[in-house]
């Protein structure tokens, strides 16, 4: 029985910290690094299509064009703070 209840407590100990070192997969915290898509102007505030919602977004380096690819670098209450998704080549 002592080994049985050991066994419970250790496999019960060993899944907290693994949930401990997860990254965050929901929340206004998950927010931050997401891409999405300019749904308007953002000169230099506008709408955004992020994680299936629409957001109000500020950009930080300039004006984006609507369906220009966004990243998420931060936020503000409701708006996202956006900036110009670097392309896959890692140019932007």
């Amino acid at each position: 029985m002592t080994v049985l209840v050991v066994a419970f407590f250790v496999f019960v100990l060993g899944k907290g910290i693994l949930a401990q070192s997860r990254r965050i997969s929901f929340g206004a915290e998950a927010l931050t690094g997401s891409r999405g898509v300019a749904v308007t102007d953002i000169a230099p505030e506008g709408m955004v299509q992020s994680s299936g919602e629409q957001w109000s977004a500020r950009s930080d380096e300039g004006n984006i064009r609507a369906g220009e690819r966004v990243e998420v670098v931060g936020r503000e209450g409701l708006c996202l703070l956006v900036r110009r998704a670097k392309k896959e080549g890692g140019v932007s």
